[in-house]
């Protein structure tokens, strides 16, 4: 700094030591709150310190600098940047000074770097306009300042901007030094540099203006379920460069789910606005990776018209599978259980369209809308979860007696020719049917006709459902895995639930309610659970419950629960009543007796009745107890006979 004040030179704080080896060494380092007092060979205006380390670094005889940072409190040179040179290369002083950063020339470094992509919030660069143009935020102006054959920096007036209309615009600006005449702070102003010179300059731009609208320059106009879909719209569309789309929040007219292509000579839109119930955006042309894929489906929504195929589906996931599987499906329409205006519940509309987009979008409660997943990376084929008390009439392929709904499906899943199944549940009341599993077959792959019927449970083969071959035996406690349930059933500990969801065809991970569960009395419940992606699609902190993942894929599973449940009781499900000593003789009874799973046992200090010392026995068709509920006084647990030590006395005179 060529002259700066005398009362600098005594408010120093102490000198701090600088020795350098070699003129030729590389220190890009930055010196906070130091200054290089004197040797001046230019004043220029910075924005930061990495352009005025840039521009001594540019400049051919400066060696170091001192920057004076927006903070600087004690006069008005705020952005001043000071190049400086000396005989030996090295400043003559080195002083602390609030306010100021000090370094050194990039000149010998390896690598010097000429971009600053960074940008500068509440800073304008005054003057120096070369065009003056609409964008839609700050990322737009760089890139057109970016693109400009002169542009060298920019300055962006932001939706915060309050001084006058001038919203949105974008000031190109250049001068004969590559660096602004001026740098002021300045609200609702975002400035920054031209990208030309960086190694990787972007020009995509996938972000979505929410309340933005971009009038006029209309190439065409579509109908979009979303904005996403309007933006892959604009992207495939040959001349489209950025669109407008009207949410179903729009309430001025009519025109919800309407898509406008745009448009214009500079790839710019020539205005930008505020505008509620519109979402704005470009097109992803550009873009490394642009997707067609749109698995989400749309709720309450119908695309009217347009079909090629009317199929029954048990429910929206199965009717897009067989979009995604009809050769000429683009998108469907499939009416809910929920669905009050006619008998047509269950019904699946396949659709096509020349445009590959619905032709219409409308709001409709009981309808489920969405796109074939046939551009989607996976598709996945797997459908494992149970529906109860639904039919599938008629297709059978072959009727077999079956324990429950699981092993229907597991039969499905092994016969050949299997797609699907219903099986008639012991709470069947009709005829005395109950227990028969009905294995079925089409040439579509999908049942004919789909009903309600209480007492059945219907469900597809697993042949097409993938095998996850990590092993994840650790339990989760107090977090819960929500949603995704296949199964529930009754489980004693969380051993006992991880065991039977390792057991299960399709459970890949489960959650279960622990005896201190308060929520409601859903105590030693056990879910059983499945997704596509074989992981939780949530998981959350839940007091009570502990989670955890099947152990199908681990290399030991163990099926041995050996621990007695003190005061727990599995009701019912007697199959003999013997008298044991204690709950360790009963087990070992229970261990030797053909058909017993588990057992209960009243101790000593059993106050009900005079039933102590009693032994119960006990077989289920699924193996698990049916019920667990707290008891003083009992003791239960289960079969040692898959434990690999079992242990046989000769003393078996309590056997009968």
């Amino acid at each position: 700094m060529n002259a700066l004040p005398m009362f600098l030179l005594f408010l120093i704080s102490g000198e701090v030591g600088v020795t350098h080896g070699s003129f030729n060494e590389c220190f890009p380092d930055l010196k906070v709150d130091v200054d290089f007092p004197g040797s001046d060979v230019l004043q220029i205006i910075s924005t930061d310190e990495l352009h005025c380390q840039r521009a001594c670094s540019q400049h051919p005889s400066c060696q170091f600098f001192s920057f004076l940072r927006p903070d600087w409190t004690r006069d008005s040179r705020r952005f001043y940047c000071y190049l400086k040179h000396t005989d030996s290369g090295k400043p003559s002083r080195v002083t602390k000074l609030k306010g100021v950063t000090s370094g050194y020339s990039l000149k010998n470094c390896k690598e010097t770097t000429e971009c600053f992509p960074d940008l500068k919030v509440d800073v304008d660069f005054p003057g120096s306009d070369v065009k003056q143009i609409i964008s839609t935020d700050e990322l737009h102006c760089q890139r057109a300042c970016s693109q400009h054959p002169s542009c060298q920096f920019f300055s962006f007036l932001r939706p915060d901007w309050t001084r006058d209309s001038r919203r949105f615009y974008c000031y190109l600006k250049h001068t004969d030094s590559g660096k602004p005449s001026r740098v002021t702070k300045l609200k609702g102003v975002t400035s920054g540099y031209s990208l030309k010179n960086c190694k990787e300059t972007t020009e995509c731009f996938p972000d979505l203006k929410v309340d933005v609208d971009f009038p006029g320059s209309d190439v065409k106009q579509i109908i979009s379920t979303d904005e996403l879909h309007c933006q892959w719209a604009c992207s495939q569309h040959p001349s489209c460069q950025f669109f407008s789309f009207l949410r179903p929040d729009w309430t001025r007219d009519s025109r919800r789910f309407y898509c406008y292509l745009k448009h214009t000579d500079s790839g710019k839109p020539s205005r930008v606005t505020k505008l509620k119930g519109v979402t704005s955006g470009y097109s992803l042309k550009n873009c490394k990776e642009t997707t067609e894929c749109f698995p989400d489906l749309k709720v309450d929504v119908d695309f009217p018209g347009s079909d090629v195929l009317q199929i029954i589906s048990t429910d929206e996931l199965h009717c897009q599978r067989a979009c995604s599987q009809h050769p000429s499906c683009q998108f469907f329409s499939f009416l809910r259980p929920d669905w009050t205006r006619d008998s047509r519940r269950f019904y699946c509309y396949l659709k096509h369209t020349d445009s590959g987009k619905p032709s219409r979008v409308t709001k409709l409660k009981g309808v489920t809308s969405g796109y074939s997943l046939k551009n989607c990376k996976e598709t996945t084929e797997c459908f494992p979860d149970l529906k109860v008390d639904v039919d599938f009439p008629g297709s059978d392929v072959l009727q077999i007696i079956s324990t429950d709904e699981l092993h229907c499906q597991r039969a499905c899943s092994q016969h050949p020719s299997c797609q699907f199944f219903s099986f008639l549940r012991p709470d069947w009341t009709r005829d005395s049917r109950r227990f028969y599993c009905y294995l079925k077959h089409t040439d579509s792959g999908e049942p004919s006709r789909v009903t309600k019927l209480e007492g059945v449970t219907s469900g597809y083969s697993l042949k097409n459902c993938k095998e996850t071959t990590e092993c994840f035996p650790d339990l989760k406690v107090d977090v819960n895995f929500p949603g995704s349930d296949v199964l529930q059933i009754i489980s004693t500990d969380e051993l006992h639930c991880q065991r039977a969801c390792s057991q299960h065809p399709s459970c890949q991970f489960f959650s279960f309610l622990r005896p201190d569960w308060t929520g409601d009395s859903r105590r030693f419940y056990c879910y059983l659970k499945h997704t596509d992606s074989g992981k939780p699609s949530r998981v959350t902190k839940l007091k009570g419950v502990t989670s955890g993942y099947s152990l199908k894929n681990c290399k030991a599973t163990t099926e041995c629960f050996p621990d007695l449940k003190v005061d727990v009781n599995f009701p019912g499900s007697d199959v003999l009543q013997i008298i044991s000593t204690d709950e360790l003789h009963c087990q070992r009874a229970c261990s030797q007796h053909p058909s017993c799973q588990f057992f209960s046992f009243l101790r000593p200090d059993w106050t009900s009745d005079s039933r102590r010392f009693y032994c119960y026995l006990k077989h289920t068709d699924s193996g698990e107890p049916s019920r667990v509920t707290k008891l003083e006084g009992v003791t239960s647990g289960y079969s040692l006979k898959n434990c690999k030590e079992t242990t046989d006395s000769p003393d078996s005179d309590y056997c009968d």
